[in-house]
Order: structure tokens, then sequence, then C-alpha cells
């Protein structure tokens, strides 16, 4: 039983709910032993809607370094991002590797100033995604790859073009020891039709079967938003398993993620 998550996010974000306390302490309540912040990175000089404010990142630091402390006997608080690679600020995430826990690569945008890959993804879009995710994994700042199959949300094709991406992605990712996330949050997004049959954007089956073909380490995230998810923790976890069912996949259960 998976007793950690590495993708929770703080109101921070400006889409998100819940204090910082909040998120431990329900957390706490069904029995998790780690629990990852890594709310969406900030960029100096850039102010975006659905980001932190990178002069908020003191405060986020300062908060959940008090919380950890204030709770060591309970639970272990790991501090972390969640970035897109954006080549422009490869030494920014230098130095965030180095003193943060750890990072989470989850591509959203084509570039700081780009599309959301949640409005647009053509197959020219695909090639850029798959670009900027296969060098961020490479830099070696990033030990945890989220939601790979979120380009499928502005899609209605799974392609052959989509197909030879995420086949160079899960090389990498195995190459690298990346663990790849198997997003708990996606199924929350319903279904869609996508090649003319009804079925989830994320996590998309045909997209963990390369997953699975490349034997990628993967672990659950649940993308927390909200503190009062972690209550339905595990049963988003049994309800993701019936989605993928039958895809063979390494799932790893106790993994020391700043340390892999």
């Amino acid at each position: 039983m998976q007793t950690f998550n590495y993708h929770t996010h703080t109101y921070r974000c400006k889409h998100a709910n819940g204090t910082d306390e909040e998120y431990v302490l329900n957390a706490i309540s069904i029995g998790l032993k780690t629990l990852g912040f890594s709310d969406h990175c900030p960029y100096p000089g850039y102010s975006m809607h659905d980001r932190m404010d990178y002069e908020e990142l003191n405060d986020y630091l300062e908060s959940l370094n008090s919380l950890k402390e204030k709770y060591k006997d309970q639970i272990d608080i790991k501090i972390g991002l969640e970035c897109e690679y954006f080549e422009q600020f490869h030494d920014y995430y230098k130095f965030l590797s180095e003193n943060l826990d750890y990072l989470v690569l989850g591509q959203h945008y084509s570039a700081i100033d780009g599309i959301d890959y949640w409005d647009k993804c053509t197959d020219e879009d695909i090639k850029s995604y798959t670009n900027a995710v296969v060098k961020g994994l490479k830099t070696g700042f990033f030990k945890y790859f989220a939601h790979p199959d979120y380009v499928l949300i502005s899609r209605d094709t799974y392609n052959d073009t989509l197909n030879k991406a995420f086949e160079k992605i899960f090389e990498t990712c195995k190459e690298n020891d990346i663990i790849v996330e198997i997003n708990l949050k996606g199924k929350r997004l319903g279904k869609k039709e996508i090649n003319g049959k009804e079925q989830y954007i994320y996590p998309f089956r045909d997209v963990f079967k390369l997953v699975s073909k490349y034997n990628c380490k993967c672990a659950y995230g649940q993308d927390t938003h909200n503190p009062l998810f972690f209550k339905e923790f595990y049963k988003d976890i049994d309800e993701v398993n019936e989605i993928l069912k039958g895809i063979d996949l390494n799932i790893v259960e106790d993994i020391d993620i700043w340390k892999i």
C-alpha cells in the first residue's frame, strides 16, 4: 500500500484551496507517512494566473519548513516544486534542485508565455512538448514526471505522432530512473471521445501500455488541490487501477524520491 504523496499543491497557485496545515493534518489522518509538497513553480520576472508569484516562494518555504518541524513525529514532509522545463531557466532549476528536496516535471505550457496544452495540442505542439520533456528529464534535476497524458485533454485523437513521442519520453524515463506518475486527479475530468471511443483522458490506457513496455517505475500521485481530497486517496487508487486493469505496471510503494 502506498503511504506517500509527492504531488500536493497549496493555495498559492491560485487554483487550490485550504491551508498548508490542513493538507498535513488530512494526510496524517489517512495514514500517509510522507507528504511531498510540489506547488507550481514560480518564475522570476513573470506573473502567471495559475502559478504562485515568485515573491511568495519564501513564504512557501518558511511555512512548510515550520510544519515539517511541528509534525516531524507524525509525518515526513518533503518540499519541492512542480515545474515545466523552459530551457532559459536551466540555471534556476539547478539552484532549486540543490536547495529543495525534489522537483517534479509537469509540462503544462509550451513556453513561459506560450500555450497551455489544456487549450490546444496539435501534432506540431506534441513535438515541442516531447522536446522539452526529454531535455528536462535528461538534466537530472527532476526525479518524478507528472501526468504524462495531460496533452490529451485538448485532443480527440491518439495517433502515431503521439505514440512515437511517448516512446521517446518513456525510453528517457527508463534510462534516467524517473518515476512516472499515475495521476489520480485525471479521472475527475471524466471521459471524452478519443479515436471515436469514450475513454478517460488520463490515466490514458495507450500511454500506460508504453510505460509498461519500457518497465518504467510508477507511483500514484493525487495532484491534490484540496486537503479534503486526501479522504479519497485510496478510493482514487482503486478506481484508477480499474481503468488500467490488465496493464502490467512497475509500481513502487516505497521510494525516497529525493535520493533516486
